[in-house]
């Protein structure tokens, strides 16, 4: 089973001062003993980069780009130009609805995943169950 790992989830393990670490942490944790799987989309793994290089610093991005490459249980998925066409529909007609969450909602019902690693509460409106410590 895969479970989609969003840019808050990656934020808060970076960052121990963020109010969601300790629980960021348990969560991983109780993923890794299920033995389940994370997947990301390459916009995460740019965004979460990009973040925690502007909050943290350099050196914390580089660990984090890292994890990206040196992570067994991760897979990282590239999106394509029909995938991009749909992506920026739903962008248009969702107002509340940034680019990088519009796929990532978008991959998650493409590959039939029904759980988010994420803070973000998009996630459970859009119908997903959020990751819980």
């Amino acid at each position: 089973m895969s479970v989609f790992l969003d840019t808050s989830a990656l934020y808060a393990l970076a960052d121990a001062k963020d109010a969601h670490h300790a629980e960021a942490r348990r969560i991983v944790e109780r993923l890794k003993a299920e033995g389940a799987g994370l997947c990301v989309h390459e916009w995460i793994v740019l965004e979460s980069v990009w973040l925690v290089q502007k909050r943290l610093g350099r050196e914390a991005a580089v660990r984090l780009g890292l994890f990206f490459q040196n992570n067994p249980i991760l897979k990282i998925h590239f999106l394509d130009a029909s995938f991009l066409e749909e992506v920026f529909s739903r962008y248009e007609n969702r107002h509340a609805l940034g680019m990088v969450d519009a796929a990532s909602l978008l991959l998650m019902e493409r590959l039939g995943l029904s759980r988010a690693f994420s803070f973000d509460r998009g996630f459970a409106a859009a119908g997903f169950s959020l990751e819980k410590a």
